[in-house]
């Protein structure tokens, strides 16, 4: 169901007078409040990170930040030489397996070890 043009007038308004109240005690777009890192929890699978913020009024207000546990990938310079420039991408796998993926020439040209569809979804799955 459409909004009618009244219910329109209301929601703006409700959305305006709650933006300016926020700029208001220091927690909106035009002045926001310092952030601290409240709290750091370990889970099974990560970490929960709590930030807080103090408005002008002295309330405190807190936002969460799941953190996964993973493994960021490492990147070494395979070969460097004046026509090919490789990199090796080490990484863990779905089953947390450390692999290693070796990227074509990235200086380009006809090479004998372009992407195949199948090498370059792979690659993006890893970088993404």
């Amino acid at each position: 169901m459409a909004m009618t043009p009244q219910q329109a007038f209301e929601e703006a308004y409700g959305a305006s007078v709650n933006y300016t109240k926020k700029s208001l005690i220091g927690m909106g777009a035009l002045k926001g409040a310092p952030c601290e890192i409240k709290s750091i929890t370990p889970t099974s699978t990560g970490n929960i990170i709590t930030f807080k913020w103090v408005d002008d009024l002295g309330q405190e207000h807190t936002s969460t930040l799941f953190v996964e546990s993973g493994y960021a990938p490492q990147v070494t310079v395979n070969t460097d030489t004046e026509d090919v420039y490789k990199l090796d991408i080490t990484y863990r796998d779905e089953e947390g397996e450390v692999q290693t993926f070796t990227t074509p020439n990235l200086k380009g040209g006809v090479t004998d070890d372009e992407l195949t569809p199948e090498q370059m979804q792979e690659l993006l799955n890893i970088l993404i």
